[in-house]
């Protein structure tokens, strides 16, 4: 992929500042072109060149890999340019929230995150694995890509309930080993595979394990690991003893305890082989057991219960474009107090990739609970909300049990 060299402030217009991260800032910006082309896009502008020589070499490496990504479940990548002595890219702008937000603000409401739009959603994130995993060059030699930082703030959940893997960071390619060299560990401790953080090798299956651990999290509405420094969490990562979602306060049922603890495995022999067959076990079953659930339209419903003022929010700045400020003059719109909110300061446990839409400022709007109610009132608040959107969905709920259909 060849650097974009025709002058980017002519084709990008700054809305405003979006996030900041360990190496970049992102910001909300308009593309403009002839015959009236407009596009909203996400542009990740580097503050430096890092501290070593390889640093630019690798960002553009990460950036030639992921514009070969094109898959409905995967933010795309469209350019890549340098401005003076800065580096950025342009991806594609998703209207919505982290997962790690989303289930929050679920969560925060009363409700018990639904299994089946957990399982819905890490079988979409598995098919995009599975596709990046699989993906070859033009000259049809696999890249052997791995993702290496899935976690909840590297998903986006959009407002019209698409689900996006976002930043496949310095994604590795094993035909490119001057990328990283060995022993290198990036990625968020507590969702890597126990070879990760060691600094072993690894391959797909490290993406497969961190998965589980999302997957984990979903159904259980808690941290997989915890502790109270790094050197203790990556102890208890490095040699994970984590027991089955069910007997962590899950709502599920022993088989989708094994789908989830096969991901899980330490041994990475002993996982699923690839992510094609973890989202294959996702998707039969659902088919025997919510073949009616419709995830978009669910995600759709709570994006709107929860977010809606973010949103509302979110499309004015999108349409202020009296605000638009040239790409070049990128400092005064970092700068200008009307336009600055509170950038988020990315965890030092992440990777060196920007977290595009883990925090922007705005504040989270959810559903208000009632302090007087019993605290199960709120789980009933999210049943009935997921009742009314599925509404003639067909939809039977996921305990094989005698539990009566929602229709």
């Amino acid at each position: 992929m060849r650097l974009v060299t025709a002058d980017p402030a002519s084709r990008y217009r700054l809305l405003a500042k979006w996030a900041s991260g360990g190496m970049a800032d992102v910001y909300v910006a308009r593309q403009v072109g002839p015959v009236g082309f407009d596009k909203i896009v996400a542009i990740k502008l580097l503050r430096d060149q890092g501290d070593g020589p390889g640093f630019r070499d690798m960002f553009l490496e990460e950036v030639r890999t992921a514009a070969l990504l094109n898959h409905p479940c995967i933010v795309q990548t469209f350019d890549a340019g340098e401005l003076g002595d800065r580096l950025y890219m342009t991806m594609e702008f998703v209207h919505g929230e982290t997962l790690g937000r989303f289930a929050r603000a679920v969560a925060s409401s009363g409700g018990r995150f639904p299994v089946e739009l957990a399982l819905s959603i890490v079988r979409e994130l598995a098919n995009a694995l599975d596709y990046a995993h699989t993906l070859t060059n033009l000259d049809g030699v696999p890249l052997q890509l791995v993702h290496r930082d899935v976690s909840p703030s590297n998903v986006l959940v959009s407002f019209d309930g698409m689900v996006k893997l976002l930043d496949f960071g310095i994604a590795k390619v094993a035909t490119q080993l001057q990328l990283t060299g060995a022993g290198v560990i990036k990625g968020k401790f507590s969702y890597m595979s126990p070879e990760q953080a060691r600094g072993d090798h690894i391959d797909q299956r490290a993406d497969i394990y961190s998965l589980g651990v999302v997957l984990w999290q979903l159904l259980t509405g808690r941290a997989a690991f915890h502790a109270p420094s790094d050197a203790a969490l990556l102890r208890l990562v490095t040699a994970p003893q984590l027991m089955a979602p069910s007997q962590a306060g899950a709502d599920c049922t022993e088989e989708v305890d094994a789908i989830v603890m096969a991901a899980l495995a330490p041994d990475p022999a002993e996982r699923y082989p690839t992510a094609g067959e973890l989202a294959t076990a996702l998707a039969r079953y659902m088919a025997r057991l919510a073949a009616g659930f419709d995830a978009t339209k669910v995600i759709r419903g709570l994006m709107g219960a929860h977010f809606r003022e973010r949103r509302e929010r979110l499309t004015e700045l999108v349409r202020a474009s009296h605000r638009e400020v040239p790409l070049e003059d990128v400092e005064r719109l970092a700068n200008q107090p009307s336009m600055r909110t509170p950038p988020p300061q990315v965890d030092a446990r992440a990777s060196g990739s920007v977290q595009t839409l883990d925090t922007i400022g705005l504040p989270v709007t959810v559903a208000p609970t009632t302090t007087h109610a019993p605290a199960s009132s709120g789980r009933w608040q999210t049943v009935a909300l997921l009742a009314a959107l599925l509404a003639g969905g067909g939809y039977v709920a996921l305990r094989e049990t005698a539990t009566p259909t929602v229709t």
